[in-house]
C-alpha cells in the first residue's frame, strides 16, 4: 500500500513542479543562452537547474517572486559550472572553435547585426557578460541584478559601463572595417559580401 502512496505523491509533485516552472522555462532558456553562448550549453544549464530544483518544489510554492529567484539560481548554477570547467583541463575547449561555432549557430530569428553584437557580448569577461545580458538584454534593474548576483550596485554599474564601452569600441571598429572594404570594393567594381 505504501508503494501506491509513494507513486501518487511523486506524480503530484511532478505535476506541481511542471505547473510552477513551465511559464518560466522560455525566460530561463533565454538567460542560459545569454550566459553560455550556445544552445546545447544553455539546455544543459537549464536541465541541471531543473534537476537540482525538483526536490524543492514545496519550497518554491512559497516564493513570492519566483522569476527572480529562478534567475538567481540559474546564475549560480552557471557560475558553478564555469568554475568547475576552469578546474577541469579536459573540459576547457578551444575558444576559437567555440566562437566559430557561435558564428554559424546564432539564434535563427536574429539578424546578422544582432548575431555580431551577441558574439561581441559573448567575448566579454564572464561577469561583464552576465551584467550586460541581465540588464541590457533581459531588462533587469540594477537592484534586481544586485539581488541575483550578490554584486554591489556600484560594481554592477562600473561593469556595465566598462562592458558597454568595450562593445561600442568593437562595433565602431567593425563599422570602420566594413566601410573601408566597401569603399575599396566599390572603387574596383567587385562584389562584396558581409
Amino acid at each position: 500500500m505504501s508503494k501506491i502512496f509513494t507513486f501518487f505523491k511523486r506524480w503530484d509533485t511532478r505535476r506541481h513542479f511542471e505547473r510552477l516552472l513551465t511559464p518560466h522555462l522560455p525566460q530561463l532558456y533565454r538567460l542560459g543562452y545569454r550566459f553560455t553562448g550556445n544552445r546545447e550549453d544553455a539546455e544543459d544549464l537549464v536541465q541541471d537547474l531543473l534537476i537540482h530544483l525538483f526536490p524543492k518544489v514545496d519550497e518554491m510554492r512559497s516564493i513570492a517572486n519566483l522569476k527572480s529567484w529562478l534567475s538567481r539560481c540559474l546564475y549560480h548554477r552557471y557560475i558553478d559550472s564555469t568554475r568547475k570547467a576552469a578546474r577541469d583541463p579536459l573540459a576547457a575547449g578551444d575558444e576559437t572553435a567555440q566562437l566559430n561555432a557561435l558564428e554559424h549557430q546564432g539564434e535563427p530569428e536574429a539578424s546578422c547585426f544582432q548575431q555580431q553584437v551577441f558574439r561581441m557580448v559573448n567575448q566579454l569577461e564572464d561577469k561583464d557578460k552576465v551584467v550586460v545580458s541581465l540588464h541590457d538584454v533581459e531588462g533587469y534593474s540594477i537592484r534586481e541584478i544586485e539581488a541575483l548576483t550578490g554584486m554591489p550596485a556600484g560594481t554592477i554599474k562600473s561593469r556595465l559601463h566598462r562592458a558597454r564601452k568595450k562593445l561600442r569600441e568593437r562595433l565602431n571598429a567593425q563599422v570602420s572595417y566594413h566601410s573601408e572594404r566597401l569603399n575599396r570594393v566599390g572603387a574596383s567594381g567587385d562584389h562584396y559580401e558581409l
